[in-house]
């Protein structure tokens, strides 16, 4: 099975051999399925950021719809990088544009702070597909803090790699955690959302959204700011969930309550709505959610019961009124999900603490849950980073994540790229 192990702003990349089922008996409902591991090569391991893939509320890979697969990952200090890759070719990072190397600097700093980026792709009105990166800082402070900032890739399939438009300012000043995603508007045409924290001058923080309508431009006006609610902390986190009926937001709160906030398709693109049901997490936890066909949204996160740290699943209405608990897992952390797109079906990944695995579990609407699934293992001194996934997947499970880490510096990884048939 192919996969890549980038582990810097100039990764060396490989292609893993087939993974070999390892039980000779189908398992118990409930056990867990085992997997031998894919063979492997580490290539300049020391290259990547203590955390590369950060966060599950981000979306780091996608595919076109001629099937290449563009991907990110926070290298070794301030930046971002992409490769891409034709299935079943080599992973490549050569691109045009702004820059040649698929390599997207940062704020400037020689910072070696943590990065999360988020990357999409939809349709302009003439019909061509471009694919959209937002960036931000992880958290704030001298070292982390860091600008909202939007790229736009173009000619995603083109032989010589895509072509990389310039950085678009969303907010001057220090902002986190951004996402992305894309609405449907009542008139058939996409148009971008992105949400972020944003510390304010006087030390508070507000979770805010802006929007981009304009596909066919590389520098797009970024307009309909809006704040959707006010915090005195800075841990609050969302997620974006585009649906038929418009765009959603799991967000956790800053008084470690987790909501839904819904935007209508065909309302104003500031007006945005509270949902009326919250439920407890633990207030770092980095929510991950996807929709239903049905409707509903799956939303998981980690949280605290009776001073254990579990990963807790819940299924929200489409409104946000009302939400019901379906699995608390003990012993499972940085939870990550990923759904069959107009389907009722969906995939939790995790990681398991007491081997260092990770694993998956299957959810099917009306039958529930499937077997624990350990898809891969990492070796070395550090635990498994966070899995990253996309935001839909149809005929494979592709999973972003940490590698063994470097024996010098302690803040430095490589990255695995780790897919199976699904």
């Amino acid at each position: 099975m192919p996969g890549f192990f980038p582990t810097g702003s100039r990764p060396a990349l490989v292609v893993a051999a087939p993974l070999v089922a390892a039980l000779m008996s189908p398992p118990a409902p409930g056990q867990a399925i085992l997997l031998q591991q894919p063979a492997t090569k580490m290539a300049q391991r020391c290259e990547g950021s203590s955390d590369p893939t950060l966060f599950s509320s981000n979306r780091r890979v996608v595919s076109t719809a001629r099937g290449r697969l563009l991907a990110l990952y926070d290298p070794h200090g301030a930046g971002q990088q992409l490769v891409w890759r034709d299935p079943p070719g080599k992973w490549r990072e050569r691109t045009r544009g702004e820059v040649p190397d698929g390599f997207l600097p940062g704020a400037g700093r020689k910072d070696r702070s943590d990065r999360p980026s988020s990357i999409a792709v939809a349709r302009d009105e003439r019909g061509h597909q471009a694919a959209w990166i937002v960036t931000s800082g992880g958290g704030f402070g001298k070292a982390e803090g860091a600008g909202v900032r939007l790229r736009r890739l173009s000619g995603l399939n083109h032989p010589e790699g895509p072509k990389v438009g310039p950085a678009v300012r969303v907010q001057r000043g220090q902002g986190a955690r951004a996402d992305l995603a894309f609405e449907r508007g009542p008139n058939g045409r996409y148009r971008g959302v992105i949400s972020w924290l944003r510390r304010t001058n006087r030390g508070t923080y507000r979770f805010r959204t802006a929007w981009f309508t304009d596909l066919t431009s590389d520098r797009p006006r970024i307009r309909a700011r809006s704040t959707i609610f006010r915090s005195v902390v800075g841990s609050p986190t969302g997620t974006l969930v585009p649906t038929e009926g418009g765009m959603r937001i799991i967000a956790s709160t800053a008084s470690g309550r987790l909501r839904l906030f819904k935007h209508r398709s065909g309302t104003g693109l500031r007006r945005w709505r509270r949902g009326r049901a919250e439920v407890s997490i633990w207030p770092r936890s980095k929510p991950s959610a996807v929709a239903l066909e049905t409707g509903r949204i799956l939303a998981a996160a980690e949280a605290r019961v009776r001073g254990r740290r579990v990963v807790r699943v819940l299924s929200f209405l489409a409104s946000g009124s009302r939400v019901r608990r379906i699995m608390n897992r003990r012993g499972w952390s940085r939870p990550a999900l990923t759904s069959a797109r107009r389907s009722g079906r969906a995939w939790l990944v995790a990681v398991r603490r007491r081997d260092e695995t990770i694993v998956s579990r299957g959810f099917r609407s009306g039958s529930g849950w499937g077997r624990v699934r350990v898809e891969t293992r990492v070796r070395g001194p550090l635990s498994t980073a966070a899995p990253n996934v996309p935001r839909y997947s149809s005929r494979r499970l592709r999973v972003l994540l940490a590698g063994v880490a470097c024996p010098g510096p302690r803040d430095a990884n490589g990255v695995i790229a780790y897919e199976r048939g699904i």
